[in-house]
């Protein structure tokens, strides 16, 4: 192989290389604004239970608003993760009969993180049990 052709292995790879890192932006940015649009429809939406249903399965009613919904009325209070799990099922119009079921939960926490990854709430960690509140403004 002479050197010409190493050269061009080489720039074919950078420019890959780069291509890669480009499209990762472009994918990280078209999420940045799926999540913006749904942050804005949340906002035109006066009646959080008359939306379309989310794409969670678990959930009539959009988890992020049902959450959003419950932190309100307190903002200042701290809720365990179970009592917003039980609130958004009873908001979500769902029967309680056991507790709380594992997989409703397990959306809650993640729905909770998501929303603390964006700045709109606020988590305290003591020992293994984690609290939420709406993030003070």
């Amino acid at each position: 192989m002479n050197a010409l052709e190493k050269l061009l292995i080489e720039e074919i790879s950078l420019a890959e290389q780069e291509r890669a890192e480009f499209e990762a932006k472009i994918k990280g940015l078209n999420q940045k604004i799926l999540d913006y649009r749904t942050a804005l429809n949340h906002a035109r939406d006066s009646d959080f239970l008359l939306s379309k249903k989310s794409r969670n399965v678990r959930f009539q009613s959009s988890p992020c608003q049902l959450v959003a919904h419950i932190l309100k009325k307190q903002p200042e209070k701290w809720f365990h993760t179970n009592e917003i799990t039980l609130q958004a099922l009873k908001l979500d119009n769902q029967p309680i009969d056991n507790g709380v079921p594992r997989l409703h939960l397990q959306t809650m926490h993640s729905t909770l993180n998501h929303l603390v990854k964006h700045s709109l709430v606020e988590k305290k960690v003591e020992g293994k049990t984690c609290y939420w509140r709406l993030k003070a403004m």
